[in-house]
């Protein structure tokens, strides 16, 4: 009878440095669209304003409000311990950016947004694995 060594299946193991830079990437590709984004907004960007307003037909004292509220999603994604509530709350971002398109009619509007989307779903599962 030969004795045998079995690893200890209660060392948990940490991820491999590709799949942690991978997740790392995925998470920072829409928290930097919407960083940029809330920079559009809280700057008063004039060429954002005249889209704002023309455009989408929103009013222009909401820009600071949403710019602050972007800005506050962006951040809670980025926190590793808030990243899940910051996840949830940058998909429902994104998902009323995708119905504000939609309802104006712009062309190629939800492939867009869907795909800034997706980076964020898949970093929330990369980084709880």
């Amino acid at each position: 009878m030969s004795s045998k060594t079995f690893p200890d299946i209660h060392v948990q193991s940490q991820p491999t440095t590709w799949k942690y830079r991978t997740g790392w990437a995925l998470t920072l590709l829409p928290a930097v669209a919407l960083l940029l984004s809330a920079l559009l907004k809280l700057t008063h960007a004039a060429v954002f304003v005249d889209q704002w307003v023309n455009k989408f037909g929103f009013p222009e004292s909401a820009l600071t409000g949403v710019g602050l509220l972007e800005l506050s999603c962006a951040v809670l994604y980025l926190i590793p311990r808030t990243a899940i509530y910051g996840g949830i709350l940058v998909a429902a971002f994104f998902g009323g950016a995708t119905v504000a398109h939609v309802r104006i009619g712009d062309p190629g509007s939800s492939r867009r947004s869907c795909s800034a989307c997706s980076p964020g779903a898949v970093s929330i599962f990369a980084m709880s694995a």
